[in-house]
Formats: C-alpha cells, structure tokens, sequence
C-alpha cells in the first residue's frame, strides 16, 4: 500500500508528463503561463478567458458545455507556475481536511482535464490512422498499377529482344549472301578482263608491220615539193571480239580502249613522219636549179 507521500509523489510525476491544453475548439493550444478556469472543470487560455468569459455580461455561460457562470468565484484566473511564496502562503491556516477536500478537487480537475486531453489525441490519431489507411491504399493501387505497367514493359523488352535476335540473324545471312556475290562478281570481273586482254593482244597481232620512216632523206620528186593532202581514211576496226560483255561497262572499256589505238596507216600504205623540218612550197625558187651562174671574172 503507497503512503500519502509516495500517492503525492506519483501523481506529481504523472501531471509533470501532461500539459494542459485550451479547451476551445478552435485553439487548443499548449497552456504555459496562466490560464482561466471555471466551476465546470474548463481552462482556457488568455485570449479565450478574455473573449469569451470576461467580455460577457452577468449571464455569462460556459463556452464548452454551457454551465452558467453567475457567481463571481466560478470563474478564476491562475497562474501555473506559481512562486514558491504563494505555495506556501496559498493553504496556509486550513486544517487538514480542507486541505485535502481541495487537494482531491484539483485531482479530479486535472484528471478531467488529462481525460480531455487524451480523446483529443485519440481523435487526432484516429484521423491521422484514416488518413494513412488512405494513403496506403493509394500507394497499393499505385504500386499495383507499376507493378503490372513493369510487366507490360518487360514483356515488351523480351519482345524487342527477340525481334533484335531475329534481325542479327538475317544481317548475318544479307552480309553472307554479299560477300558471295561479291567474290562472284570479282571472278566475273577477272573473267571480262582476260577476255579483254587476250582480244586486244589477238587486234595487236593482225596489224601489218610499220615501214621504217628513215629509208629515205628529203623529196625525190618535183611531186614531193607540192603541198601534201591530207586523206582522211576511217581508222581500220578490228576484228569483231568474240564474246558478249557482261554489262555497259564493260562495254564502255572496250570501246575506250579501242578508240586510244592511233591510226596505223595512211592512203599510201605507210606512215611517214618526216625528221628534217620541211620548207613551205612558196619558199623554193626553182629558177635557181634552173639557170647557170655566170663566172666569176678576177680583176
């Protein structure tokens, strides 16, 4: 059994764990200082004692429940930190029994006051509770939703994935099939380019031999003074070649480098390129081949 000094310790401790709050319903704040206090076991805060108790007229009623405060001691202001001069002034001079009468009233006050206390945390739990049951379920139906939209991406990435394989399949076969054709069209190309080689060599066989351009020096005739015509001749075609070029160029280097061949022959069956320089017909004065000069007489 607790004596009266441990009962007085315990509840010394357990209000020490409390702050009282204003019971108004659009303040509840924290109640530091001083405070007002009625007969009804209510407290409420400066700003709220003076608006809604003292501003009243003699009928004044209780804010919360609506007790009539007529008597002038059912309203009073306290401070809750009192100096230590008014503790032991404050109960000075009663007995025993007064004293505790008013000790078990302002118990039972300050346990209504904590039992107020505590629904109202109750209330903001239980709306906080609410609130967070909420969320949650939100967030569950937002993870669901993610969850199932990861899905629907992974399945398509497996698909895409796939898809990749197939196409690195079909490069691999495309760049096979290339570098066959590739090695086929460069045996053909070999192929076109001995046939080439072998017709032009066979062209260069079948031309005459050239006459030497030196077997003679300067004109033999009067002929060979007079001005030469040029004859213009088509160049001699060779021989049809006997096979079909692949392409049109193939047909274009055969055709270029027949064309490059210089013309071999002239009209008169030879090609003759004249080494001294030769003097326009104009310049010779055939009277002097013609008449004898006079002697020369010595004086």
């Amino acid at each position: 059994m607790q004596t009266p000094r441990q009962t007085h310790k315990y509840f010394e401790v357990n209000m020490a764990d409390v702050d009282l709050m204003c019971n108004s319903k659009s303040c509840l704040k924290l109640l530091k200082k001083s405070a007002w206090v009625t007969s009804c076991s209510h407290i409420f805060c400066d700003e709220d004692g003076m608006r809604e108790l003292m501003s009243a007229n003699s009928d004044c009623k209780c804010p919360v429940c609506g007790a009539a405060l007529s008597h002038s001691s059912d309203i009073v202001k306290v401070e809750l930190n009192p100096t230590e001069h008014f503790k032991s002034m404050v109960l000075t001079g009663l007995s025993p029994e007064i004293v505790m009468d008013i000790m078990n009233r302002s118990f039972s006050f300050w346990t209504y006051q904590t039992s107020l206390t505590r629904k109202h945390q109750e209330g903001v739990i239980k709306s906080y509770k609410e609130k967070l049951s909420k969320l949650e379920s939100s967030y569950e139906s937002l993870v669901a939703k993610i969850r199932q939209e990861v899905h629907v991406l992974r399945k398509k990435v497996e698909e895409m994935e796939k898809e990749r394989q197939e196409l690195l399949s079909r490069l691999d076969d495309s760049a096979r099939k290339l570098s066959e054709r590739n090695r086929e069209n460069q045996k053909l190309h070999n192929a076109c380019n001995a046939i080439r080689i072998a017709n032009l060599n066979s062209v260069d066989s079948n031309e005459p031999p050239a006459e030497s351009n030196f077997t003679s020096f300067g004109p033999k005739t009067m002929n060979d003074l007079l001005p030469r015509r040029t004859v213009s001749q088509p160049h001699i075609m060779p021989p049809p070649m006997n096979f079909t070029p692949r392409n049109n160029a193939e047909t274009h280097r055969v055709s270029s480098a027949i064309r490059r061949k210089p013309p071999t022959l002239n009209a008169t069956g030879f090609r003759f390129n004249p080494v001294t320089p030769q003097v326009p017909p104009t310049a010779v004065n055939f009277t002097s081949f013609m008449t004898p000069k006079a002697p020369r007489v010595e004086q």
